[in-house]
């Protein structure tokens, strides 16, 4: 069997569950061969480097197609298809392109001609202001009409730092696999990109295939290594069993887009600044906080549990202030969307005592109430023997409240007047 998953857009922390769980499913039904169908633009470098120690670190053989035809394998994806056991491609697709590029919010610029705000220049002033240029606040972009390589150097020192560990990571995957390495660097330095025959030519890749079953058919036969041992692929007529994301999956990689993230980022941050300036009624504060908290996880600031546990946190703060504080609801509404999936369980619980609790009252006389105590509490739950504290034993009572569930008079209650004041003291330690 080959267990066949669907990555398609960037890459993401959500594409990380879902390959971690293809890779554990593969390995609980003892499947041949995993295949991944990429077609990805790029993304986030922490999530690609946890995809590709996963990769490197599975049992079973892992073959990465960048198809459809027409798909790519740009950027990240590009390191996930050198760090596959089989690297395999469709006609008419891409690969390559993979500079690391940080990921930040675009800057207004001035038009070509503005006048600056820069200082007047002067004997001491620095080259971009005696040239009336604007100093660009972004890193990596000399100031235009600057002349001083010293500050573009500076600005520059994080890419180069990324740029030379991305192409020492990716040379490492090439030489591992026994493929161009040469080329893996060009393409993180330079930026270059192949087409799927000019990879095949290169030796970027290991085969094309059209189709699953053409790339099945291609597969068997050949030899891969795992680890330190050397196996050989044995893939025609396997039954191809396909794993879709499931749709909280989806979800998340939906909100864990690079746009999305960032526009998360900002709802968030100006939702807590306009909450904090204008107190108002909750709105702009609760949903500043959980876009706040979605764009961390998004950016993989923060790991999920720790999101679910804040968001969890935020929605019990969020419903003790809406108790606290007279309002239309909005604290109460957003305390109760994150803990919505806690709350049926209590409700559940608490309904079935209430139930029990309600059990022998249809008995009359002075016996009502003696009937209904098992079942109300996890304490009151014991033989009868042990609930006799303070039950008395003279008279004759009436009623059938005071029956046991088999139908016998409970040992300890009498009979009586004495017998009805115990039977109300039980009672009353039943409903505790």
């Amino acid at each position: 069997m080959a267990l066949w998953l669907d990555v398609a857009g960037p890459i993401g922390p959500a594409t990380v569950r879902y390959i971690e769980r293809g890779l554990a499913q593969a390995r609980r039904q003892q499947a041949a061969l995993v295949v991944i169908a990429l077609d990805t633009p790029g993304g986030l470098d922490l999530a690609m480097r946890q995809i590709v120690q996963a990769l490197l670190a599975s049992p079973i053989p892992v073959v990465v197609h960048v198809s459809p035809e027409g798909a790519r394998a740009a950027s990240a994806g590009t390191f996930l298809l050198y760090a596959a056991h089989v690297a395999a491609m469709a006609p008419a697709t891409t690969l390559g392109a993979a500079t690391p590029v940080p990921l930040s919010l675009p800057l207004p610029t001035l038009p070509p001609g503005t006048p600056s705000a820069a200082p007047e220049a002067g004997p001491d002033a620095r080259p971009d202001a005696r040239s009336g240029a604007r100093p660009d606040p972004r890193p990596g972009v000399q100031p235009e009409g600057s002349t001083d390589p010293h500050a573009a150097s500076a600005a520059s020192a994080a890419e180069r730092k990324s740029v030379h560990d991305a192409a020492a990571y990716i040379r490492g995957l090439a030489q591992h696999h026994g493929r161009n390495a040469d080329w893996a660097e060009r393409a993180v330095r330079e930026a270059v990109s192949l087409t799927a025959a000019e990879a095949l030519r290169e030796g970027v890749i290991d085969l094309i295939a059209d189709s699953p079953q053409d790339l099945l058919q291609a597969l068997d036969g050949r030899t891969v290594r795992l680890g330190d041992r050397q196996v050989t692929l044995r893939t025609a007529g396997l039954e191809r069993q396909p794993l879709p994301p499931r749709a909280h999956e989806r979800l998340i990689a939906t909100l864990t887009q690079p746009g999305v993230a960032l526009l998360l980022l900002m709802l968030g941050i100006w939702g807590l600044v306009l909450e904090f300036s204008q107190p108002g009624f909750g709105v702009a504060g609760t949903v500043g906080a959980v876009s706040l908290l979605l764009a961390l996880y998004a950016l993989q600031m923060l790991p999920f549990n720790v999101v679910g546990l804040a968001l969890l946190g935020l929605g019990l703060v969020l419903m003790v202030a809406e108790a606290l504080t007279p309002g239309l609801g909005v604290l109460g509404l957003g305390g109760h969307g994150r803990i919505h999936r806690r709350w049926p369980a209590a409700v559940r619980r608490r309904r079935a005592g209430l139930r029990h609790a309600a059990v022998g009252r249809a008995g009359s006389g002075p016996g009502v109430g003696a009937g209904h105590v098992r079942g109300v509490e996890p304490g009151l739950e014991g033989p009868w023997p042990a609930r006799r504290r303070g039950v008395g034993h003279a008279g004759r009572g009436a009623g059938a409240g005071d029956r046991h569930r088999s139908g016998r008079r409970p040992p300890g209650l009498g009979r009586g007047a004495g017998g009805a004041v115990a039977r109300a003291r039980h009672g009353r330690s039943a409903h505790r």
